[in-house]
């Protein structure tokens, strides 16, 4: 199954991409999307898994990694040829999230947390 995720919009954090689908309705209880983007999917998604197990009901419903971006003529990117730089492609996590529970601020400081001490 191929995993897509939203086109970066203007968005970043540390040159990384972020992308958020908010729901505007009054008292919303339905799960919102978060994208982050950056060179490892997998760390990304542990340290959100780490921080917010779904299975101690902190915010986090799922997760699912894939790709955005990259040069429209590669429809279906695969794992070797992004990580071979051909395709301009990065690597994205989707998380899908309760906002009654975890804020998306709250996930985009624990992304620059990640960040900054990846950086420093």
């Amino acid at each position: 199954m191929q995993n897509t995720v939203p086109q970066c919009p203007q968005v970043r954090l540390h040159g990384f991409c972020l992308y958020h689908t908010p729901d505007f309705s009054q008292g919303a209880t339905e799960p919102e999307i978060a994208t982050f983007a950056e060179g490892c999917f997998w760390g990304v998604e542990h340290i959100f898994l780490e921080e917010f197990p779904p299975s101690r009901n902190k915010g986090i419903l799922k997760t699912s990694v894939g790709y955005t971006g990259g040069n429209p003529i590669v429809t279906y990117p695969t794992y070797r040829t992004v990580c071979s730089g051909a395709t301009d492609h990065a690597e994205a996590l989707r998380i899908e999230f309760d906002p009654g529970i975890v804020s998306y601020k709250e996930l985009v400081g624990e992304y620059r947390a990640y960040c900054v001490a990846r950086t420093t």
